[in-house]
C-alpha cells in the first residue's frame, strides 16, 4: 500500500444512482476484505477491484488512488460511529447521569463492534492516512453532544463541559482502541461495557460537589 502525502477525502464520482452506490459499497466492502485478509501491504487496486467484482477502471472512476479509498472508508465509518453517538446523547436529555453514561458508553461501544473486522482493519492503517486530522475534525460532532446532554442532567451540575465532554470522549477512544486493536485476541464485550461505564461514570462523579 503506497501512502502519498496528500489523499482525497471525496470520491473522484459522486454515486448517485442506485447501482453507482451498490458499486461503490461493493468496492468498499472488497478494500475491507483484502486488508482485513491479507493487510495494508498487499492491499492493492487490482486486488480490490477482483474483490469487489469490477473492473480497475471502474474503481478509477471514483477513487483516484488506493489511499483515497481508505479514506473514504475511514470518514464513512467515523460519521457513522459519530452519528450514533449524537442520536443516543439527544435521546438522554434529561435522564439522571447513571442512566445518560450507560447509554453513551453502551452506544460507543456497540457501534464500534457492530463491524469488528472492518474497525480493526481501520485502526491498521488510520494513522498512516492522516486519520488524526479526520478524526479529530469528525469528533467535534460528539463532543458537542456529550456536552449538550450532560448539561440536562437533573441530579449535577457539570462545570465547564466543553472540558468534560471532550475528556469523556476521548478516553472511551483511546481505551475501545486499545482494547479492540489486539487483532486476533478475543475481545469481552461484557467486560468492555462495564469497565468503560464506571471510568466515565467515577471521572464525573470525581469532579467535585456538582449535585443540584
Amino acid at each position: 500500500m503506497s501512502l502519498q502525502n496528500e489523499v482525497p477525502a471525496k470520491p473522484r464520482k459522486i454515486p448517485v444512482q442506485s447501482r453507482s452506490e451498490a458499486t461503490v459499497e461493493a468496492i468498499f466492502e472488497g478494500a475491507i476484505q483484502v486488508l482485513v485478509e491479507s493487510g495494508p501491504r498487499y492491499l492493492t487496486t487490482t486486488r480490490v477491484a477482483e474483490r469487489a467484482g469490477v473492473s480497475v477502471g471502474t474503481l478509477y472512476q471514483y477513487f483516484a488512488n488506493i489511499d483515497g479509498l481508505m479514506v473514504a472508508i475511514l470518514e464513512r465509518h467515523l460519521r457513522k460511529v459519530i452519528d450514533r453517538v449524537v442520536a443516543i446523547c439527544a435521546k438522554q436529555h434529561g435522564q439522571p447521569l447513571s442512566a445518560m453514561t450507560q447509554a453513551l458508553t453502551d452506544e460507543f461501544i456497540d457501534a464500534k463492534t457492530e463491524r469488528l473486522d472492518v474497525t480493526r482493519a481501520l485502526y491498521a492503517v488510520a494513522y498512516d492516512l492522516k486519520g488524526l486530522e479526520l478524526i479529530e475534525q469528525l469528533s467535534e460532532r460528539s463532543v458537542d453532544a456529550i456536552r449538550d446532554m450532560l448539561t440536562t442532567a437533573p441530579d449535577v451540575a457539570v462545570d465547564a463541559p466543553d472540558q468534560v465532554a471532550a475528556v469523556i470522549h476521548a478516553a472511551m477512544a483511546g481505551v475501545v482502541q486499545i482494547v479492540l486493536g489486539k487483532a486476533g485476541k478475543p475481545t469481552d464485550l461484557h467486560a468492555l461495557r462495564y469497565h468503560i461505564r464506571h471510568l466515565v461514570l467515577g471521572y464525573l462523579t470525581s469532579l467535585g460537589p456538582s449535585a443540584r
